[in-house]
């Protein structure tokens, strides 16, 4: 096997994703985004003429990126899935992607505190993108670019966020929110306020928790509020992505009014 594609394959595992700062993005979808959205941040591109229609041929031969020929059993090789369609890049994570200073963040920041599926985080960030929130703390969170999270995201994720990767005392980072007059709103499936009839404050801390425990208990002792989402209750709760999709619909429609 040629060694390029080796250190392709090598990109699977997180320890070397860490260490050469770089990911794998599958699919002719999400490539298409990430080279519409961070066309700098490409690096190569591995296509294969045997699965593909001509159209998709001739766009990839027409761009202007570094790209590489190569067979089924080569795409196969390389690929995550069982089933790849075809495309597979890698890209380069600029230095100081992430944000540091959460002064830099806007009115409505979104909490994921460990969320630890894959495709669940990448449904909220689809779903996010979808609304136009794009400032995401991720606390103790499942890794962000692993190729999971991308196809979960279908090419979401490659949208102008800002991410602040934290992992410190939860205590700290709630007192910096406060001192900078946001207020704490975690979603829960316990006692909480009616979601329609709520009303977000103008600087909202919104905080959604892993499944199955929920927001921690610390950041829901923390919190200003605590939001339910009324329903029937058949069932123990929402998932996490089916919640944040509620949530954030309704406070896209009050951020429009």
């Amino acid at each position: 096997m040629r060694n390029s594609l080796k250190e392709v394959r090598k990109l699977h595992q997180k320890k070397f994703r860490v260490l050469d700062n770089q990911f794998i993005i599958e699919g002719i979808k999400n490539n298409e985004i990430l080279f519409k959205k961070r066309s700098g941040w490409v690096n190569s591109i591995y296509y294969c003429p045997e699965v593909l229609e001509k159209s998709i041929i001739n766009y990839i031969e027409s761009l202007e990126f570094q790209t590489e020929q190569i067979t089924k059993d080569e795409l196969e090789y390389i690929s995550t899935t069982k089933t790849p369609q075809g495309v597979i890049s890698t890209a380069l994570l600029p230095e100081n992607y992430f944000i540091s200073d959460l002064r830099e963040f806007s009115n409505n920041i979104i909490f994921f505190d460990r969320i630890r599926e894959p495709g669940n985080l990448g449904t909220l960030l689809r779903t996010l993108a979808w609304f136009g929130f794009f400032d995401v703390v991720l606390n103790n969170c499942v890794e962000l670019f692993s190729p999971k999270v991308i196809r979960s995201s279908a090419g979401a994720i490659f949208n102008n966020f800002k991410f602040h990767i934290y992992s410190g005392e939860l205590k700290e980072i709630i007192e910096e929110f406060k001192i900078q007059k946001f207020k704490i709103i975690s979603s829960t499936s316990q006692t909480g306020e009616n979601l329609y009839e709520f009303s977000f404050p103008e600087k909202s801390v919104i905080i959604f928790g892993n499944e199955p425990s929920g927001v921690s208990e610390d950041l829901l002792n923390y919190s200003d509020y605590r939001l339910k989402i009324p329903g029937q209750e058949s069932i123990e709760s929402l998932n996490v992505g089916v919640a944040g999709g509620i949530i954030l619909s309704l406070l896209y429609k009050q951020r429009k009014v």
